[in-house]
């Protein structure tokens, strides 16, 4: 009796543990031995706290395990590499192992999605990291190859995202083409790790900004599927919210608005503020904004309270511009001149500030609108004679010079109309994401 009352867990029984198939009573067993029992707890306390933080279920296996370890670790790594320039986390990476892991690897992913709400640079520098990183691992480190060959398709999936974001969509058709070759080579273990839904959507929103909308669509109702699959307890609503807002997104770009009003409406209920507090501001500015298009007005101011207070929670001030564009645009909207100037003057500048030229010149022909409506044909030649030569020295593709060219001589000689304005505005905002559009004169 004494003797039993010594023995412990060991490394060497939870080896041999994991190498067999153990029932569910046995696991239970074993987490409540870890739970109860110090001595165990400290060979096989990770087992416990993975449990505990809802990574791993009743039945596990010991990838499971090292997967969450690693995702721990991942954060001390990660804190590390956070204040260094991306060519110093390079060296980091590349001097040794220490750097070279599977939870670093997803981390950086993640960090790059987020870091492209405020700055796509940084967030293409984070995404190559992870796929720095990614790519250096072995198999065994801790998962057998296939999912491997999903965690690279994961990574690169996320560098398409930052180069998508950051308009360079040659790149990111690059990326997404890698992508594509991981997961087929990994897929035949299927979405084991979790990924898939995330990377079809990532894919769909590079072929929006490609103007290929069907394949987009489709993409979506797929990835749709995957977060509503199986019981109610395993659906992720939020995720499938998120879903129906990419695809209210494809159908503005489509120029079907109302579709895209109704995927919002449809939306809004399902996400989680806990989890993206800023999804659901992106939801209630973009329903403020087609309604404003729609020539709603009245209705879209309803939203500019609840759009402000979530701008300023979230204390990032390209909200808070953004809203100032779509106010004035209001205004506009509701023939208060003066106003819709002062605003948009205002967003023009902050845009410019910032040397975000492209967003400077979408506000700046919005305002050549106002002033065209206001009969002052002055204000809008002297604007064109300001806005070519800014957009000239930023190095912006030539098809979009030309449409500003067209846009400036017929403003100089007061030729402009309403619906060049608006044709040329429309062109700018689709050639952003895909330069090798032209601009039908």
């Amino acid at each position: 009796m004494s003797e039993i009352e010594h023995e412990h867990l060991t490394k060497e029984i939870l080896t041999e543990y994991f190498s067999t198939t153990q029932s569910e009573e046995v696991a239970r067993m074993l987490l409540h031995l870890v739970a109860v029992c110090p001595e165990c707890r400290a060979v096989g306390g990770a087992i416990l706290a993975a449990y505990k933080a809802g990574a791993i279920g009743v039945q596990f296996s010991s990838v499971d395990v090292a997967l969450f370890e690693l995702r721990m670790e991942a954060e001390e790594l990660w804190e590390v590499l956070k204040p260094l320039s991306y060519a110093a986390a390079l060296r980091r990476i590349r001097r040794g192992r220490d750097f070279v892991t599977w939870g670093l690897a997803e981390l950086l992913a993640r960090e790059s999605q987020r870091a492209g709400t405020s700055d796509a640079a940084r967030a293409v520098e984070l995404a190559t990291l992870g796929v720095e990183v990614a790519t250096r691992l072995s198999e065994w480190e801790p998962c057998e190859e296939e999912w491997l060959f999903e965690l690279r398709a994961f990574v690169y999936a996320h560098l398409v995202n930052a180069y998508r974001i950051s308009c360079h969509i040659r790149e990111a058709d690059k990326a997404q083409r890698k992508a594509d070759d991981w997961w087929t080579k990994g897929k035949s273990m299927g979405d084991i790790l979790g990924y898939e839904a995330e990377i079809v959507s990532i894919k769909a929103a590079l072929r929006n900004d490609q103007g290929r909308f069907e394949e987009a669509l489709s993409l979506l109702e797929k990835a749709e599927g995957i977060y509503l699959a199986g019981d109610p307890e395993s659906q992720d609503l939020h995720l499938a919210g998120r879903t129906l807002v990419l695809k209210a997104n494809t159908y503005e770009h489509m120029g079907e608005l109302e579709r895209a009003l109704d995927k919002l409406r449809e939306a809004s209920p399902l996400i989680d503020p806990e989890r993206d507090p800023r999804l659901l501001l992106c939801i209630q500015h973009n329903i403020l904004n087609y309604l404003a298009r729609l020539g709603r007005p009245e209705d879209a101011r309803a939203f500019v309270p609840r759009v402000r207070k979530l701008s300023e929670n979230l204390g990032n001030d390209l909200d808070l511009i953004r809203l100032t564009w779509t106010e004035g645009l209001l205004a506009d909207a509701a023939d208060e001149g003066e106003e819709a100037v002062k605003l948009l003057l205002s967003a023009q500048a902050e845009f410019a500030g910032r040397r975000m030229d492209y967003d400077a010149a979408l506000v700046s022909l919005d305002l050549a609108a106002v002033y065209l409506k206001e009969g002052r044909t002055a204000e809008t030649a002297a604007l064109a004679r300001e806005m070519v030569p800014i957009f000239e020295a930023e190095d912006i593709h030539g098809e979009a010079l030309a449409a500003l060219a067209v846009f400036k001589e017929a403003a100089l000689r007061h030729r402009l109309s309403a619906d060049l304005v608006s044709r040329v505005a429309r062109y700018l905002e689709e050639a952003r994401t895909n330069p090798g559009l032209k601009f039908e004169k």
